[in-house]
């Protein structure tokens, strides 16, 4: 199955059908996300509002990517959006609890910048060891270093962010269980694979759309980008849309109809 080429009116009509709620849910977030944004002003001069809705744009490209995953019966794919979109969530969160986790969060990219310095110098000196970027490399992950120590900055896992966020429960449960589709997981494998019936042996390989499991990526994203939305508002001090909130009830009464 080529996917470039698969109209999305085979898929979505599957989805409509099987999740009807939900894929309304979906489109009517993506709506009120994509509107939003277009209302937001920061102060530059404010670490926290910055971040903030840096986060809350990677956010929604990150939640429309995921939309068009799913239209596609993208099931593994679109487990791997979804978790991108927790991610910075976390942060966004993290930082709409604690302004001063934006400077925290800022000082931890610098282990990040020195691990691929790093990663390219071992490179560089594998191929040629006399390459002047070698130089180059080691003074400046020196002066990372210098400034890691002088400024004591620390590294922060996901899941310490995630705590900071209030949402150490998102962590251990759909975080966790979609890092199975980004690691390729040999589990996650077995959307691959079609079996006989009666013995369970190997039959054939699948590379088809699928919407047998979407609504996990679909719901949680669609939550998630609720919080997100929320906590934007709270960073920039402003109060929360009358359209989130009743996009929180849908869901809510949704989630509660499926329990």
């Amino acid at each position: 199955m080529n996917f470039l080429e698969l109209d999305t009116n085979e898929v979505i009509p599957l989805i409509q059908k099987e999740h009807p709620e939900l894929w309304e849910l979906a489109i009517d977030t993506n709506n009120h996300a994509t509107d939003f944004q277009y209302t937001l002003t920061a102060n530059t001069e404010k670490l926290h509002e910055l971040l903030g809705v840096s986060l809350y744009i990677r956010i929604i490209t990150n939640y429309q990517a995921l939309l068009i995953l799913v239209s596609k019966g993208l099931l593994p794919q679109s487990l791997v959006m979804v978790r991108a979109q927790i991610e910075a969530m976390f942060t966004l969160v993290a930082i709409s609890k604690d302004n001063d986790f934006a400077a925290a969060y800022l000082g931890h990219e610098e282990y990040q910048r020195r691990g691929v310095l790093s990663k390219m110098k071992r490179y560089k000196e594998s191929v040629n060891n006399d390459d002047p970027d070698i130089q180059e490399a080691t003074s400046i992950i020196e002066r990372i270093n210098k400034n890691i120590e002088e400024n004591n900055i620390k590294r922060i896992s996901t899941e310490e962010t995630s705590k900071v966020a209030e949402l150490h429960s998102w962590y251990d449960t759909v975080y966790s269980l979609t890092s199975t589709a980004v690691h390729a997981s040999a589990r996650s494998l077995e959307t691959h694979l079609v079996t006989d019936k009666e013995n369970e042996a190997i039959v054939s390989f699948n590379n088809e759309p699928s919407i047998q499991g979407i609504g996990l990526p679909l719901g949680t994203g669609v939550n998630s980008m609720h919080i997100a939305i929320d906590a934007c508002c709270d960073i920039l001090s402003i109060e929360h849309t009358s359209e989130s909130n009743e996009l929180n009830k849908r869901y809510e009464q949704f989630h509660k109809n499926r329990a």
